[in-house]
């Protein structure tokens, strides 16, 4: 056996090989490519492409809009009509008041719910993962309401 093997020659400690096949590759890419497409699919994968058509129909901030009075009162009735659409859609979805229930049964144990509806014969409860559970209404013995703050959620 001889140490006579020498090292395979190395720039950084990459292969001189590997770098060769990495600049080859990306030459490649240049030629089948030209900058537009790489430009087009960068703004599609970072979205700025749709920030572009959305400020294209903006003026210039040098530029002057020219409206008579009916084309600015139809535009602000649009407006008004979507902010009121948006303020009833607001309203009739979120209910004013949120309730949280823990029922305590006879044998000493408590549940809790986020709805119950009571039945003559039976008590319905729905946990908050969406379970629902049943129990005979003899077996209740009391039922606590307590009252949530409103949703912080705003969509």
């Amino acid at each position: 056996m001889s140490n006579d093997q020498k090292q395979p020659l190395a720039a950084f400690g990459v292969r001189v090989k590997t770098i060769v096949v990495l600049v080859l590759f990306g030459c490649l890419l240049f030629l089948v490519f030209d900058f537009s497409d790489i430009s087009r699919l960068a703004e599609r994968f970072y979205g700025d492409h749709q920030a572009k058509d959305q400020t294209s129909s903006l003026p210039m901030p040098g530029e002057d809009i020219v409206v008579d009075q009916e084309e600015l009162s139809e535009a602000m009735q649009q407006v008004y009509l979507q902010k009121l659409a948006e303020i009833e859609q607001a309203e009739s979805s979120e209910p004013t008041d949120r309730f949280f229930y823990i029922i305590e049964i006879v044998g000493g144990s408590d549940l809790e719910a986020v709805d119950i509806t009571i039945e003559p014969d039976q008590v319905i409860m729905l946990s908050a993962g969406g379970t629902e559970t049943t129990i005979n209404r003899s077996l209740v013995k009391k039922i606590h309401r307590i009252k949530l703050p409103p949703s912080s959620d705003k969509n």
